[in-house]
């Protein structure tokens, strides 16, 4: 990690001329957005760093890309808390952040968060940020995916603010939905019940048995015999985290969500 870490450093010197209008109120020693790898031309990354810087300062959370040629052997969760923790990313005491990390060579990816951020981007937020994110890395397309990221993670971040993180609890029904639905349903129930009734009308209670039965009708011998069986098994889906909501923080005070893009 060292290794990779002090490669980081070396771009810190083209990086500060881009960071250099907000480094006097931060302690932070590298640029929200900064491609080691080279991957982003400077137009595209200084935009995508002022967009960021926007962003962050609006919701008082930092909102960090990093890409590197690789991890020097460390795996990418650890790497990406060693970098924010290095280069003292983070927003005010709490130095809350969200960070997504790319590692090049073996096209790995890790978005953690940290502070406030573990309260923003939740395990299924992570999840559902990144499905909207990967299509654009797959194909390479990174100035697109980032611009993604950076309006998700503001969108998330609102969300937050406003007390309605993105979780599996989102979408709760309000109390009008609940009665209008309830409504909907008795008028329903009560019209299909009517129409069935009418057309009963014509039916007659018949009160002896032989009434039921035309021609003649002999019962000697039955038998039930069990012959086959169907048997349907269905996958259990193990989706990303679990059927519950929340954040999964580790002791460090990171949650991740990792993989391959």
């Amino acid at each position: 990690m060292k290794k990779r870490l002090a490669s980081l450093a070396l771009l810190l010197i083209l990086c500060l001329l881009l960071a250099l209008p907000v480094m006097a109120d931060s302690a932070r020693e590298l640029p929200l957005v900064c491609d080691a790898s080279g991957i982003l031309t400077e137009e595209q990354a200084e935009e995508l760093n002022t967009r960021a810087e926007a962003y962050s300062r609006q919701y008082s959370c930092d909102i960090i890309v990093v890409v590197v040629d690789d991890t020097d052997f460390y795996d990418v969760e650890t790497f990406t808390e060693g970098v924010y923790n290095k280069y003292n990313f983070g927003w005010g005491p709490e130095r809350s952040g969200v960070i997504l990390l790319l590692s090049m060579e073996e096209r790995d990816y890790d978005l953690a968060a940290y502070g406030f951020g573990n309260t923003a981007f939740t395990d299924f937020g992570k999840d559902q940020l990144m499905k909207e994110v990967k299509p654009y890395l797959r194909k390479n397309d990174w100035y697109g995916g980032f611009s993604k990221y950076l309006d998700l993670s503001a969108d998330y971040l609102r969300r937050a603010r406003d007390g309605k993180p993105v979780d599996r609890g989102l979408f709760r029904l309000s109390a009008p939905v609940v009665i209008w639905s309830l409504v909907a349903g008795v008028i329903f129930a009560l019209i299909v019940t009517t129409v069935l009734k009418a057309r009963m009308k014509s039916a007659v209670l018949q009160t002896r048995a032989d009434d039921y039965l035309s021609g003649d009708l002999r019962l000697e011998y039955a038998d039930d015999r069990f012959l086959s069986k169907d048997v349907v098994r269905v996958r259990r889906s193990e989706g990303s985290g679990g059927g519950r909501g929340g954040t999964s923080i580790r002791s460090s005070g990171f949650s991740h969500h990792s993989g391959k893009f």
